[in-house]
């Protein structure tokens, strides 16, 4: 995604993209998991902002469904979303996670979008299948292929392959591994993050286990005691497990 970084650090980002793979894709979240992990590694990294951060940040809308299509009612909330200017990134970005969740109804919705593209607001549409757009839409559109494997996708490299385990283990064994993991904690709570965001659980449950990273990532941040970051990460263990989100 060089080119839409280079972009972006030009201020010259065009209002509207459509993402897609080299070749079909048989597991449709693979590109959008890949997409928003390149995306927040480099707004991490210019706005030096923690992922919890920017998990949280307003700039962001994300369009997604279980079902088969959007919902009318989240096609509107775009033109109320693009009132307000950017708060905490350059721009807002809107971001549809699969092109095929829109139907005419919605494709006519975005070409009136797209004719009055507010400043400031670039969105993204996820074409994980290669499906043929709207000529109308196609043509407003910048194309950008990734050109990515996604044999491997899914499969993260958590620092401890079995970290549920840790929820039975003593406080002494507890300070043991983390202790010996501890210059890799930044790493581990990003790769919490995506395993977090990659679960269908309801909104109050993925605030609350996001709050939890951050206060975590926060306590990193401030330097605090090595015990006190610990005990803090086991809590973080805890609710992950009884969420059944650890492997």
């Amino acid at each position: 995604m060089k080119k839409i970084f280079e972009l972006y650090q030009k201020n010259q980002m065009p209002h509207f993209w459509v993402i897609q793979p080299n070749s079909e894709l048989s597991e449709k979240q693979a590109l959008w998991q890949y997409f928003k992990t390149e995306f927040q590694n480099f707004l991490s990294s210019k706005y030096k902002l923690s992922y919890t951060q920017l998990a949280d940040c307003a700039d962001f809308m994300i369009l997604d469904s279980d079902e088969k299509t959007l919902k009318v009612e989240q096609m509107n909330s775009i033109d109320s979303f693009q009132q307000n200017p950017p708060l905490q990134l350059q721009y807002q970005f809107i971001v549809i996670t699969d092109g095929q969740l829109l139907q005419r109804l919605h494709w006519n919705k975005m070409l009136k979008t797209l004719e009055e593209p507010h400043n400031n607001t670039v969105i993204f549409i996820l074409n994980p299948s290669l499906q043929v757009l709207m000529p109308t839409i196609s043509s407003r559109a910048y194309y950008y292929t990734i050109e990515h494997s996604f044999q491997q996708e899914g499969q993260d490299k958590i620092y401890c392959a079995n970290l549920s385990e840790l929820n039975d283990w003593s406080t002494s064994q507890f300070l043991e591994w983390y202790g010996e993991n501890k210059a890799k904690e930044k790493e581990i709570i990003r790769q919490l993050l995506q395993q977090i965001n990659r679960q269908s659980i309801n909104f109050t449950q993925h605030q609350q286990l996001i709050n939890l990273l951050k206060w975590s990532e926060e306590s990193i941040q401030l330097n605090n005691s090595f015990k006190e970051r610990a005990l803090l990460f086991k809590q973080v263990i805890k609710q992950l497990a009884s969420q059944s989100i650890l492997c």
